[in-house]
């Protein structure tokens, strides 16, 4: 029933909202080292494992915070912006995918973000979410690079004027900035996002311009930085 629910809503928002899209790459080298040095003090003291998707969330959140325009739903009055960041957090299940929501995300520490990111998970796993607990989602996050992605095009939820993409994490050659001040090739680690947004309520620039930002904030990641850098 879920299933076939959602199908519903899927083809209604493919046929009515008019999409654009893009993508950039990120150069996520410091926040992979980050990560790795401070995995195992972090789950000891939380309980919990520290994934790529508390950093990406919290990321995302910020960035929105300073675009305001993508976090809003639209309707024929016009466009509504919210001022709550709700992120919507796309989870595969064996009975079809779920999009529990994870309230105030621009608020949460990181060791709060990645609890209640393991808690959602399980949870919808286990087909135990409220209902409250999968609806009014700001914008939505689809972590489609836990399967492998590298680059995806998902469609708009209605209600919202944005979803983002989170891709596969690579090891790669990039050019990058020699010691003698030449151009100089580096083995980084680097990873696509991508976003789907409404043309009616967003323009090229404005979601361009958000990416741009999401991109730097990732990309400004070091690895000594503390945990809840930035925030």
């Amino acid at each position: 029933a879920w299933r076939r629910a959602r199908g519903r809503h899927l083809s209604v928002g493919q046929s009515t909202i008019p999409v654009a899209w893009l993508a950039v790459e990120a150069d996520v080298s410091g926040l992979v080292e980050l990560r790795r040095r401070a995995r195992d003090a972090f789950e000891e003291a939380h309980g919990v494992r520290l994934t790529f998707m508390p950093f990406l969330v919290r990321a995302i959140a910020l960035t929105l915070r300073e675009h305001p325009a993508l976090n809003a739903s639209y309707s024929e009055d016009g466009v509504l912006r919210h001022e709550r960041f709700d992120m919507g957090i796309a989870v595969a299940t064996d009975s079809g995918l779920l999009v529990p929501v994870l309230r105030a995300a621009d608020t949460k520490s990181l060791a709060q973000l990645a609890g209640e990111l393991q808690d959602l998970g399980e949870r919808a796993r286990a087909r135990t979410l409220t209902r409250d607990e999968l609806i009014d989602a700001t914008l939505t996050i689809d972590n489609t690079g836990a399967f492998g992605s590298l680059i995806s095009q998902p469609i708009v939820p209605v209600g919202q004027v944005a979803i983002v993409t989170t891709e596969a994490i690579r090891r790669e050659l990039r050019i990058v900035s020699g010691v003698d001040g030449g151009d100089a090739f580096a083995p980084r680690s680097v990873m696509n996002l991508a976003i789907s947004f409404d043309h009616r309520a967003l323009d090229g620039a404005e979601a361009g311009a958000f990416m741009a930002a999401l991109k730097a904030r990732l990309e400004a990641i070091g690895p000594d930085d503390p945990l809840d850098a930035g925030a």
